[in-house]
């Protein structure tokens, strides 16, 4: 694989290091966009917001799309491979098995965004420090290309709930200054399991009734991260002091973890029916109905989801948010844990390739593009697609933090920010501002062009910022040294799925069965000769060692 070298900073305006700017804008052009949730925005009148983002970038923004989930590909994958495709920037989560990311990469549907940023050093200095920056700058796809621009978010966004009122009942509580009871939830394995065994045997409930079960994570064995790492699992793909490259699930520790939780399955402390929950459904709705004490799922927004989930059920003040448990002397590794790592992103956008009418690419259409997302990257740029126009949708307080006008916001089109409940419980346009913060979090670019990604709680009501922060400060992350590495030789990407998918599945099977268990090593090596794995083994060395990994 041909290595992609950053560009020379030589060649740089002067204000890069210290600054992001817009780029050099002619007449107002069409970008036709396809991203997530587009389709709310589909032939909505435009506000004021959305009218000064096209005066700034000199375009005419079209925003299209479909909603998350299946939906999205099944619509997009026509439109792209259509002649008549018209998509400027299309947004795409690659590992999405409904993608087909890799296709249109070897199709030569997407451009390289070096071969652009090459051709007009300096303009796009947000773009240049993202795509080649340490965190992102592995995101390749093809022969080493950048294709797309990512969509930031935190590196992880877990959390872990627990039923406040059971963790009480079962001893597990600190006492305030007025003598309250405080639910206390575990900080290391040993007080997990501990709190497990008692969510199952100790009536948390107080119902009378042998009725609750510790924990029922959803199917895919992701969720159950913030157990494995406290054995030293490193997430995913990765390369360890010798430079040799390790898969999660074959790894020792991973063994270690599930001789543990395997033990906890066979005491009946572990939902016998886990592996039937849908993420995000039958997972959330045992715990919201006080079949479990424990969920293990998103944080961040979802906050917003979960405790009222709750709530409806169960009644107030019933969640509280632990830290993912650490390993001790006496189980799993002593002083780690964690949840993944997964990088601070969340697929991105790319720049879909046209011919002009005298059959060559384009490039009027591609820069227009890239003039629009360096403009969503830049400082000011960020702040307006999140919050509005500074001074009449918002202003900064005495602190310095982000304070909404809310007597303007109710001037724009309804629909225009997202509503959120005050402490009185009624709704007002206090959130972020809808179509702009389609595009992901914002990023706080510092003096020396460093930059950090925001994570906000503007969307929030009032009386969940606290928990949505406790969330943010309890998400400590075990990483991988190939986290965000997507640069993989041409055609191992489906190999290595197949690999993931049979080893997910395998987990889970081990997780409820001794027999399984017992089996682990000789599945282990059927796995590693059908799916090639000395061949994925060599290949992701070579790799990281042409990218400078190792």
């Amino acid at each position: 694989m041909k290595k992609i070298k950053p560009l020379v900073l030589s060649l740089l305006i002067p204000f890069l290091l210290t600054s992001c700017s817009g780029a050099n804008r002619g007449d107002s052009r069409t970008v036709k966009v396809f991203i997530n949730e587009g389709n709310l925005f589909d032939g909505l009148s435009k506000d004021s917001i959305w009218k000064k983002i096209e005066r700034d970038t000199g375009t005419t923004l079209v925003v299209t799309g479909a909603t998350h989930g299946s939906d999205y590909y099944m619509t997009l994958n026509p439109k792209l491979i259509s002649p008549r495709n018209d998509i400027d920037i299309v947004f795409s989560v690659p590992s999405n098995v409904n993608c087909n990311y890799e296709n249109a990469i070897d199709n030569d549907m997407y451009w390289n965004i070096d071969e652009l940023l090459a051709m007009k050093p300096g303009t796009y200095p947000c773009i240049e420090k993202l795509i080649n920056s340490d965190i992102y700058k592995n995101i390749m796809y093809g022969e080493g290309i950048h294709s797309l621009v990512p969509y930031i978010t935190s590196r992880s966004g877990w959390a872990m709930y627990y039923r406040s009122d059971w963790l009480i009942n079962i001893g597990y509580y600190t006492l305030d200054e007025n003598g309250n009871k405080v639910a206390k939830p575990p900080v290391n394995l040993e007080e997990f399991e501990d709190v497990m065994r008692k969510f199952r045997n100790n009536d948390p409930d107080g119902n009378g009734l042998k009725d609750t079960y510790g924990i029922s994570p959803a199917g895919s064995y992701f969720y159950w991260s913030p157990l494995y790492h406290a054995f030293g699992v490193t997430p995913d793909y990765d390369v360890d002091e010798d430079n040799n490259v390790t898969y999660m699930y074959n790894q020792d520790e991973f063994r270690e973890y599930l001789k543990w939780i395997n033990r906890l399955y066979q005491e009946d402390l572990i939902d016998p029916n886990f592996n039937s929950n849908t993420p995000n459904q039958e997972d959330r709705n045992k715990f919201y109905n006080g079949l479990v004490g424990c969920l293990i799922t998103n944080g961040e927004a979802h906050v917003s989801w979960v405790i009222p989930g709750v709530e409806q059920v169960q009644g107030k003040n019933k969640v509280c948010i632990g830290k993912a448990p650490v390993g001790t002397a006496n189980l799993g590794k002593e002083g780690v844990g964690g949840f993944s790592d997964w990088g601070g992103w969340w697929g991105g956008y790319s720049i879909v390739k046209h011919m002009d009418s005298s059959y060559d690419y384009d490039y009027e259409s591609a820069y227009a593009s890239l003039d629009l997302l360096e403009y969503l990257y830049t400082q000011d740029g960020g702040l307006l697609r999140n919050y509005g126009i500074i001074n009449e949708h918002w202003k900064y307080d005495e602190k310095g933090n982000i304070e909404p006008i809310v007597y303007n916001r109710y001037k724009e089109d309804s629909g225009t920010f997202t509503l959120t409940e005050n402490l009185n419980g009624e709704l007002e346009p206090k959130g972020l501002y809808k179509m702009g913060a389609t595009w992901g979090n914002r990023i706080n670019w510092n003096e020396d062009g460093s930059f950090t990604p925001i994570i906000d709680n503007s969307n929030m009501p009032e009386k969940l910022k606290d928990v949505f922060k406790e969330t943010v400060d309890k998400n400590n992350v075990v990483s991988s040294r190939l986290v965000n590495f997507t640069c993989y030789a041409t055609g191992f990407s489906s190999k290595m799925k197949l690999f993931e998918s049979e080893m997910d599945r395998y987990a889970i099977s081990a997780t409820k069965s001794v027999d399984e268990l017992n089996a682990w090593d000789d599945e282990m090596n059927k796995l590693v000769t059908d799916y090639k794995w000395d061949k994925i083994k060599r290949m992701i060395k070579e790799q990281a060692k042409e990218m400078e990994v190792i």
